[in-house]
């Protein structure tokens, strides 16, 4: 999906007046405003790994997911790779990355 949109629907329901949530799938959330922090601080984590690895001269996907996801169990790296392919698009829509075919690197 579209992270850029995923962060601002995050910041949208941080702003809504809500005690519980009821989610899709998962127990229920009694402290929205903490879990909302959650994911928003996580996703803005994952985003300063990419922006350290594209700053050490790593701008392709699989070697970042080795390095980020060193910790997680390898048949989900192709799942772990669209989560950074999703953060690199967002980072080149601010303009903070420039794609050159499959590599990426930072802007100056």
């Amino acid at each position: 999906g579209n992270l850029a949109d995923y962060m601002a629907s995050l910041h949208k329901v941080r702003d809504l007046p809500l005690e519980v949530i009821y989610p899709g799938h998962g127990p229920i959330i009694g402290d929205p405003l903490a879990k909302v922090d959650e994911y928003i601080e996580h996703r803005l984590m994952r985003e300063g790994q990419i922006l350290q690895l594209l700053g050490e001269g790593i701008g392709e996907v699989d070697p970042m997911v080795q390095r980020i996801y060193f910790d997680v169990d390898k048949r989900l790296w192709p799942v772990a790779g669209l989560t950074v392919v999703g953060h690199l698009i967002k980072l080149q829509q601010e303009g903070r990355i420039i794609a050159e075919g499959s590599r990426w690197r930072l802007a100056e």
